[in-house]
């Protein structure tokens, strides 16, 4: 019986180290198999590998010129609004102007009435009287230089709602 044990036991260490050997040589085949996958994919990983970095130095690239850009549209934006305030004083400015010129010229046409008023009263005097002729005469020289002094601003007021006008269209 002893020697039957010994046999069985020889006979599973024989089929155990036969299973070793086999796992052994289905081990170093699969290796070998592994290597040559591995050798065969390795210029096609490098190729993709070298992709990658040509990519991700393009995407570098165009991400420093979309900050630039991004940065370029903020200054802008900020030179427009510095514009347009800009802008928006002048054209209350010269409404301000506008209107203070129509005052005057208001003013200018209330004495321009008051002359017209004091030349009809000079006419209806007696010529005979040399002191209300020389007023006359001084009225007369206001009045040309009251004219004068109506076209010039009447020709301002002009020029000055133009450039509104200019202005409120940009």
């Amino acid at each position: 019986p002893l020697e039957r044990l010994l046999n069985e036991f020889e006979e599973q260490v024989t089929n155990m180290t036969r299973q070793v050997k086999d796992c052994e040589t289905a081990v170093a085949a699969a290796g070998t198999q592994a290597c040559v996958r591995m050798l065969e994919l390795q210029p096609h990983l490098q190729a993709e590998a070298d992709a990658n970095k040509v990519s991700t130095a393009q995407l570098a690239e165009l991400q420093t010129e979309l900050s630039a850009a991004e940065q370029g549209l903020k200054d802008r934006d900020v030179a427009f609004a510095d514009e347009q305030h800009r802008h928006r004083l002048c054209v209350e400015k010269l409404q301000n102007d506008v209107k203070e010129l129509s005052a005057k010229n208001a003013e200018l046409k209330a004495a321009t009435n008051v002359t017209e008023e004091l030349q009809n009263r000079v006419v209806q005097l007696p010529a005979e009287n040399a002191e209300l002729k020389a007023a006359a005469d001084a009225m007369e020289s206001l009045s040309a230089q009251l004219l004068e002094l109506q076209v010039q601003l009447k020709a301002r007021t002009e020029t000055e709602a133009k450039a509104l006008e200019k202005l409120q269209t940009l």
